[in-house]
């Protein structure tokens, strides 16, 4: 014979109580040890509070067909049943994010520093879990986000979406003071340093010749990364700047300088201040600093 005596409440670690976490078994060793290995199939999840009716309990141990003596059954006719928890550590989850983006990310070692407020007190299980991540970028980027999973016993915890920034350490071409844009890109301007190649703005620059010769076309500061997005080629008519025009008609060549009064690439038609013309004249640019007037222009 086995005596069964139900305990009124418990706290528990896993999310299935067993029979000896709700009742204290007495009776020969080997139906004690039997009936304390019969579970139920209900989990506790952590921060609620589950109540078992001696009835409940009754059935899992006929369901469990175990081959035991009698049993007596005293105590609780119902049992509450909390689950313990602890708080997910910032640490375990950067520890979770780093093994991903290594595993998703092979070859590059990046710093990683989360966001805090993106999480708040998230408890998990006293016993064995795991943390199962899902990247919601492709590349690594200087801000990204994360949802993760908390799986206990093969079971959904909970998912949380985490924020996090990234620090990808590597050479780059930085400018050496403050640029406006239009500026034209030379070394003098220019230095190659050890910095954060994820500026959060595009692909950065990694060497000087990628960008010599080119100009900004929106003003960075002083040791700022500059990206590919920022520089574009220099057109072959710059405003402002004189250029040669040739005007043919009716046989006739002419040639004089003018003022450029905006940019202009090969094929574009740009206004331009003439000496012999009181109004801006639209020429078309033809080459690096040349333009040509149309005949009945």
């Amino acid at each position: 014979m086995v005596a069964i005596e139900l305990r009124p409440s418990v706290n528990i670690d896993a999310a299935y109580p067993h029979l000896d976490d709700l009742a204290v078994l007495t009776g020969p060793d080997k139906d004690v040890r039997n009936l304390s290995r019969v579970v139920s199939n209900r989990p506790v999840l952590i921060g609620h509070t589950v109540k078992y009716f001696r009835e409940d309990v009754e059935k899992w141990v006929l369901e469990a067909g175990l081959n035991v003596g009698s049993l007596q059954w005293h105590g609780a006719r119902r049992i509450s049943v909390s689950r313990r928890s602890n708080v997910l550590s910032k640490r375990d989850i950067e520890q979770a994010l780093e093994q991903k983006l290594a595993q998703s990310f092979k070859g590059k070692s990046v710093g990683l520093s989360l966001v805090t407020d993106s999480v708040g007190l998230v408890q998990v299980p006293r016993g064995p879990y795991s943390l199962l991540v899902k990247l919601e970028q492709r590349q690594l980027e200087k801000s990204m986000s994360a949802l993760v999973s908390i799986v206990s016993n093969g079971r959904l915890v909970k998912k949380i979406r985490v924020n996090f920034r990234l620090k990808l350490e590597g050479m780059a071409v930085v400018a050496t003071d403050d640029l406006p844009s239009h500026t034209l890109l030379t070394p003098n301007v220019l230095s190659t340093e050890k910095v954060n190649t994820l500026s959060g703005r595009g692909k950065v620059a990694v060497s000087q010749g990628e960008l010599l010769g080119k100009r900004l076309i929106r003003p960075v500061t002083k040791g700022q990364v500059i990206v590919k997005s920022d520089v574009e080629s220099v057109p072959e008519v710059i405003k402002s700047e004189t250029l040669s025009v040739v005007f043919i008609g009716n046989g006739v060549s002419i040639k004089m300088r003018g003022v450029a009064l905006e940019d202009g690439r090969v094929g574009e038609t740009i206004m331009v201040t003439l000496p012999t013309s009181d109004t801006p004249m639209p020429v078309i640019v033809v080459g690096k600093e040349r333009g040509q007037i149309q005949n009945g222009a």
